[in-house]
């Protein structure tokens, strides 16, 4: 798979293990210069995964799943709050979601 520019070898059309979609994120974060901070709390339960933050200062909550992958009652409360409150919150599932995520919000910014 291709995202802008960028070869990712990790075959997509097998399910993967969060932690490989999460490497795979990273990956294409830096790749892009994009500010990518994983998000441990120890004091709430269910924050999101990574924080990420595009060149342009524009800041996305990211929870990353397995293609079948479901969030957690907790993960479910944090992301209705952090939507509530107009944050930029997206559960990704899978390579092809992350890829997708990243055609769609960060390589535009690249033609700028």
């Amino acid at each position: 798979s291709v995202v802008g520019g960028v070869r990712i070898k990790i075959a997509v059309s097998c399910l993967m293990l969060e932690r490989d979609i999460e490497k795979r994120f990273v990956r294409l974060a830096k790749h892009f210069n994009c500010l990518c901070y994983k998000w441990h709390s120890q004091s709430t339960k269910g924050v999101p995964d990574r924080i990420l933050i595009l060149p342009n200062g524009e800041v996305h909550f990211v929870e990353l799943k397995t293609e079948k992958g479901r969030l957690s009652k907790w993960q479910r409360i944090i992301a209705d709050e952090l939507v509530a409150y107009s944050t930029n919150y997206i559960c990704l599932h899978g390579p092809k979601e992350v890829d997708k995520f990243f055609k769609e919000t960060v390589c535009p910014l690249q033609a700028l």
